[in-house]
């Protein structure tokens, strides 16, 4: 897998200051598998759009519940921003409703 590098990194440097004391620099390294991410994104995606197919609720409001569900747990480090989710949630959603008509004229109302 690839190995994506993430803000910091671990090294251990020694360096003599100018008054005689030594100055220790820590530098961390964390690297992630880029295969963990996309897991998290794609697992993510699927239950946005099981919860917007299965209730009415406005799709923001669920993405606000299931943010602040995964803002609780401690291992969640990244979080899908509603841009990038909003189109395929709302195109997932209106397969499965009707489309309303553009006109009343092409409203048929049945008995």
């Amino acid at each position: 897998m690839e190995r994506e590098k993430c803000s910091f990194s671990v090294a251990k440097t020694h360096r003599r200051s100018t008054f005689g004391v030594t100055i220790v620099s820590l530098h961390t390294e964390y690297t992630r598998k880029r295969g963990e991410r996309l897991a998290y994104k794609v697992q993510s995606k699927n239950l946005l759009k099981k919860r917007t197919l299965n209730k009415t609720t406005p799709i923001l409001t669920v993405y606000d519940q299931e943010i602040s569900r995964a803002f609780e747990e401690l291992e969640t480090v990244e979080q899908l921003l509603f841009k990038s989710v909003k189109s395929p949630l709302y195109n997932h959603r209106s397969r499965r409703f009707p489309r309303l008509p553009e006109t009343r004229h092409e409203l048929q109302i049945l008995n």
